[in-house]
């Protein structure tokens, strides 16, 4: 997701885009909506509706990057293996897929 593929406003909603180019639009909740607000200050406070950024980034020698299903993977994987140690409800797999 880039930052121009979200739309805050009357009828706030994302644009995904997925395999073949094809463009999903994904209306977003108010709370969603408000969240992503403080991200969008704290994180890309410098940055036009219309940038090319990616929403999600790491930082690599001091540069952005698009953060991959690999990052992704390894944060969920490490996050689900901490709430498992206080919560034994969490499966022992814990894969960005349980999300859906």
């Amino acid at each position: 997701v880039r930052i121009k593929d979200i739309q805050i406003g009357d009828s706030p909603r994302v644009i995904l885009h997925g395999k073949g180019n094809k463009a999903r639009v994904i209306p977003l909740r108010d709370d969603v909506v408000k969240h992503l607000e403080q991200y969008l200050l704290k994180f890309h406070a410098d940055e036009s509706q219309f940038s090319e950024d990616h929403l999600f980034f790491t930082v690599r020698g001091n540069a952005k990057k698009r953060m991959t299903e690999a990052n992704v993977r390894s944060i969920v994987r490490k996050y689900g293996k901490m709430a498992r140690e206080v919560c034994s409800e969490v499966p022992e797999n814990v894969h960005p897929h349980l999300f859906r």
